[in-house]
C-alpha cells in the first residue's frame, strides 16, 4: 500500500509520472466497427479512444487497438460510442 498523501518516499516521482501512461489494448467488438478516434467508455466514464479498427476475416469478427487512461482485465467490459450510440 502507498500513502499518496505522504510529502516524500522513494519511487513517488515515477509512481505519478506512471498514473499519466495509456494502455494500448487489441479488442475484439461483438457488432459494429470501431473506427479511429471512436470514444471509449467504462462504467459510463470515458477511458480512451479507439487507434484503428476493422473487420478481421480470420477471426470473423470485428477487432479494434485501443488506447485507455486505465488498466483493463481480461473479462472487463467496455464500450465502444459508434456514430452517437
Amino acid at each position: 500500500t502507498i500513502k499518496w498523501q505522504k510529502p516524500a518516499f522513494i519511487g513517488k516521482e515515477a509512481l505519478n509520472a506512471a498514473k499519466n501512461i495509456r494502455h494500448a489494448y487489441g479488442i475484439t467488438l461483438s457488432e459494429g466497427i470501431a473506427r479511429k478516434n471512436y470514444p471509449i467508455y467504462k462504467e459510463n466514464e470515458q477511458i480512451g479512444y479507439v487507434t484503428s479498427g476493422n473487420y478481421s476475416p480470420v477471426l470473423k469478427k470485428s477487432i479494434a487497438l485501443i488506447l485507455v487512461d486505465c488498466l483493463l482485465a481480461k473479462n472487463d467490459q467496455i464500450f465502444v460510442a459508434m456514430q452517437g450510440k
